[in-house]
């Protein structure tokens, strides 16, 4: 049996002189964005760099243990503000990771239930919303990610 031979479509008889403009096109938006993209980023660099460098004669032992002092004084530390944090730390860990293990054993032995069920959606929803969200809604958190779960 013989093999048809039919005509090629109108848009692709025409396709290496579209084809080569089409790349061309490509590359010069390509060219621009690249160009685009430098122009945001080289300021940007300059300032981190700039900062970086100001700042690097103040990054001693001192700065890190001494108490904070007067606005004017450049020879103060934040000593205060490190022990301040790991007290925080502390604290939220000591109080989390009990709960957490507590949930995650109560889980994994009694994982029939719909009390279950609802935990388990619970730490699902809670896991994909950053925590800065969830603490600054005035309504608590499932309510406000179950909200916006149905219009997604």
């Amino acid at each position: 049996m013989a093999a048809q031979v039919t005509a090629a479509p109108r848009s692709l008889r025409h396709a290496p002189g579209a084809l080569q403009r089409r790349r061309a096109r490509s590359l010069v938006m390509s060219g621009l964005f690249w160009a685009a993209a430098l122009a945001a980023v080289i300021p940007l660099v300059a300032v981190l760099l700039w900062v970086f460098l100001q700042g690097l004669p103040a990054l001693n032992i001192a700065f890190f243990t001494k108490l904070p002092g007067p606005p004017d004084d450049p020879n103060t530390g934040f000593a205060n503000g490190i022990a301040g944090t790991a007290i925080l730390l502390a604290i939220a860990s000591a109080i989390s990771v009990p709960i957490g293990v507590g949930a995650g054993i109560y889980l994994a032995e009694f994982g029939g239930s719909k009390f279950n069920t609802l935990i388990r959606f619970a730490t699902d929803v809670l896991s994909g919303v950053p925590s800065i969200t969830i603490v600054s809604k005035p309504v608590p958190p499932l309510i406000s990610t179950g909200a916006f779960c149905r219009y997604s």
